[in-house]
């Protein structure tokens, strides 16, 4: 089964017999793009990237459990405090 999404002028044509397994361009919680393998897992675990799994999810497990999300506020913050961290490794 085909999926068509419009994003701005373009449609995405997503070729996938189970839609369910689809992992989104960019983190629900925080908005950040997912970069590596370890965002695609922890979004299958608990629907955000791996960053919100450290950050959010782990110290708030019991009250995420029952669909507990960080204000709008505090998003605002983490994503001011991401936007200034590298978005790649470096190694000597």
């Amino acid at each position: 089964m085909n999926k068509i999404i419009k994003i701005g002028n373009a449609n995405i044509i997503i070729m996938c017999d189970d839609l369910k397994n689809i992992v989104p361009l960019s983190c629900p919680v925080c908005q950040i793009l997912i970069r590596d393998r370890t965002d695609v897992i922890a979004y299958r675990k608990y629907s955000c990237c791996s960053l919100c799994e450290l950050e959010i999810v782990y110290p708030n497990q019991a009250k995420w459990k029952n669909n507990w999300r960080p204000s709008k506020k505090e998003l605002g913050k983490l994503r001011k405090k991401r936007k200034l961290e590298p978005s790649y490794l470096m190694f000597k």
